[in-house]
């Protein structure tokens, strides 16, 4: 009995060292619910789904309003799970809501050629030719109710010329979204839903501009718009500076990096700074941070001013307005959002004279882009993102004293030391806490991340962001290229960096696909440790024991088809056969990133006789016996009746012969009714997963 009371004392203790904390739970209850309801099979209804809600909402209210002045124990533990369901039930209305407001048509099949006329929404420069998004759309064969409300196209041609507004004419393929290419991968079909794309494709030809329209004018505010601001500001960076410089300038300035070469984007990537590209918190802070300061240097100038006014405040006004317009000609991307969100708290802070940076901060910030944005939640941006800020802030919420104290002991070499160590810190502390989300999402992470961002990182913050903000002020007047010109001094010694880092041995680590289930469990276990206080942390290490064994849970799949069937992979002995190498080449990469699959390890199917991973192949198919189970890949539907009498698995595009006995078939009609396929032979025993089933039907799928 008395260890019992003991236990109890020191539970309740525990629950009471979390005072407080409860504020920061609750974007993490709302994104349970967004959670859920992206993880359904099915579509709920609307109806169903605003009624629980509703429901749960209204019996925790009501029981507040009786039990408000109850102590006892039992009462507040119901309100307080009554609560949090609420919350987990609104998240997950809203996520239904979101969907309902963004549902627009998706084209069904593919159009091999297509009359279109539309609207160009926006222009996106790549390293070679030009994306257009295009709405207000007329396409051929299609009524009104079945057209896409906008559509994205890739032209291998000059951009010059085509403006934001202008309407045109041409003649393009069309394709809908395609379906991820791995169970749990990225879902490019849900992806675009939210952006109301419907289509895809190529254009054959040139655009033929509609000059007639355009001599009539543009609305006055459509020539205000921020496309018409972004094209223009884009076009002045190509001028002034060359053009590797120009595509990245761009990409820290509009958002806009298609035009960054694949070599510096790569080596960017492998480098640990592909961070420096997406316009997040790094360069909010630096473009808000350098016009306060210079905004109050400025004032200062002025003592009579400086003394009668706040200049302090003024200044965190005039840095809060230039943060704003900077997040919206960036494109407003879901980094940009959280950066922006947390910055606004943080100049409202010191015009309220309150502390700036918290936790709690980061909690409004997420609670904000969940509740406008559910389905940022699946987003590696997302993930990214609030990772490495909430890692930062816990981990100065810790070391905040001990910093102060020395900092305002110290001398300036000290301090310039300090300066130092703290971005050695930093980049530690955010690279660690992005990390397990790099290797989920990409399968890899930099190994050089920490050394590359020492140097690079200052670069950013001392010369590109600060001249850039010269510059771009600037812009109007036309005498913005001098600083534009040490901003690609800069930018060149990034790239330099990057290069340098992504030439060195063993530059990535390759760790394959993770398991959501181990992803999640290690998301909680650092939540607890981040947000919780007290003993309660110590709930966190079996939850990273637990992660690193989900881990390794992955299922590695021994058949992998693409959702055409164009490309059919077999893994034997750790080696993955393919064949072919010239189809589906997005497909089979990101295949090889799933397994951590070197070169050396992929093989193509042999044309006869036996290949890599011991293949029998002739002119009409494949055979290989493996685990004691026959499998066959006949190339034709002659080749398929033969293997009908010997395989116990066929895998094949056409259909299989109608009196074929072999257990387990996946042929044409498998493939239109499921897409790609994951056949797994463990002992003898064969599981099947496709990308159809383990998706449901969703209104995103197709």
């Amino acid at each position: 009995m008395q260890g019992l009371l003991h236990i109890s004392t020191l539970f309740f203790d525990v629950v009471g060292q979390q005072r407080g904390q409860g504020l920061l739970w609750i974007p993490v209850w709302l994104a349970l619910g967004v959670g859920l309801y992206f993880s359904l099979p099915f579509e709920p209804p609307l109806a169903l789904s605003l009624t629980i809600a509703f429901v749960v909402f209204s019996f925790w209210s009501v029981l507040v309003s009786i039990w408000q002045h109850s102590d006892r124990f039992y009462k507040r533990n119901i309100l307080f799970l009554l609560f949090v369901l609420s919350i987990i039930t609104g998240g997950f209305s809203l996520a239904k809501i979101r969907t309902e407001m963004v549902k627009a048509p998706i084209l069904s099949k593919k159009m091999k050629a297509a009359d279109i006329e539309g609207t160009i929404y926006k222009l996106e420069r790549m390293e070679q030719g030009v994306r257009f998004w295009i709405t207000d759309l007329k396409i051929e064969d299609l009524e009104i109710e079945e057209t896409p409300h906008l559509v994205r196209l890739t032209f291998r041609g000059d951009e010059e010329g085509y403006h934001i507004g202008d309407r045109i004419s041409l003649l393009a393929g069309l394709n809908p979204p395609s379906p991820p290419v791995l169970p749990n991968g990225f879902d490019f079909q849900r992806h675009v839903f939210f952006k109301q794309i419907g289509a895809v494709g190529f254009i054959y030809y040139a655009p033929k501009i509609d000059y007639e329209r355009r001599e009539q004018g543009k609305p006055f505010w459509q020539n205000l718009s921020l496309g018409i601001l972004r094209e223009k500001i884009e076009a002045r960076l190509y001028e002034v500076l060359p053009e590797h410089q120009a595509a990245i300038m761009s990409a820290l300035s509009i958002g806009e990096k298609r035009a960054i070469p694949e070599d510096d984007l790569v080596a960017m990537r492998e480098a640990g700074l592909a961070h420096l590209l997406a316009i997040s918190g790094l360069h909010i802070g630096l473009v808000s941070g350098f016009i306060f300061f210079v905004a109050r240097f400025a004032m200062a100038l002025f003592p009579s001013f400086a003394v009668r006014h706040p200049i302090k405040k003024y200044a965190a006004l005039i840095a809060l307005a230039g943060a704003f317009f900077y997040m919206a000609v960036a494109g407003a991307t879901i980094p940009t959002q959280r950066a922006m969100l947390m910055t606004g708290i943080i100049f409202l802070a010191v015009l309220l004279d309150r502390q700036a940076i918290s936790l709690r901060l980061v909690a409004v910030a997420a609670f904000v882009i969940l509740a406008f944005f559910p389905e940022a939640l699946i987003s590696a941006s997302f993930h990214l993102s609030f990772a490495a800020v909430i890692g930062l802030v816990a981990f100065y919420d810790v070391a905040r004293p001990y910093v102060s104290s020395f900092y305002q002991q110290a001398n300036w070499p000290k301090r310039f030391m300090l300066y130092f160590l703290g971005v050695v810190i930093t980049s530690v502390v955010a690279s660690i806490a992005t990390a397990p989300f790099t290797i989920y999402h990409f399968g890899q992470a930099p190994t050089y991340g920490i050394l590359s961002n020492l140097v690079a990182v200052p670069l950013m913050a001392f010369v590109i962001m600060p001249v850039a903000v010269i510059g771009f002020i600037l812009m109007p007047l036309g005498v913005d290229a001098p600083f534009f010109w040490i901003a690609g001094i800069g930018i060149d010694q990034v790239v330099e960096v990057a290069h340098f880092s992504h030439k060195l041995p063993d530059a990535v680590y390759y760790a394959g696909g993770w398991s959501l289930k181990g992803l999640i469990s290690m998301v909680f276990g650092a939540l607890i440790l981040s947000l919780c206080k007290g003993k309660m942390r110590a709930l966190s290490l079996p939850l990273f024991l637990l992660s690193f064994i989900l881990i390794n849970q992955q299922n590695q799949y021994t058949i992998l088809t693409s959702s055409n069937f164009d490309l059919i992979g077999i893994r034997i002995n750790n080696d993955l056969c393919v064949n072919t190498r010239r189809k589906e080449r997005f497909t089979r990469q990101n295949w090889e990133e799933h397994f951590a699959h070197s070169s050396e390890q992929i093989h193509r199917w042999p044309r006869e006789g036996v290949g890599a991973c011991e293949m029998q192949c002739g002119l009409h198919g494949c055979r290989i016996e493996y685990q004691g189970v026959n499998i066959a890949f006949p190339y034709e539907k002659h080749a398929a009746r033969e293997d009908c009498e010997w395989a116990d698995i066929l895998v094949s595009r056409f259909s299989a012969p109608p009196n074929c006995q072999v257990p387990h078939i996946f042929d044409y009609g498998s493939m239109r009714d499921n897409g790609a396929h994951f056949i797994t032979l463990n002992e003898g025993k064969i599981v099947v997963q496709t990308i159809n089933a383990s998706r449901g039907q969703r209104p995103w799928t197709r």
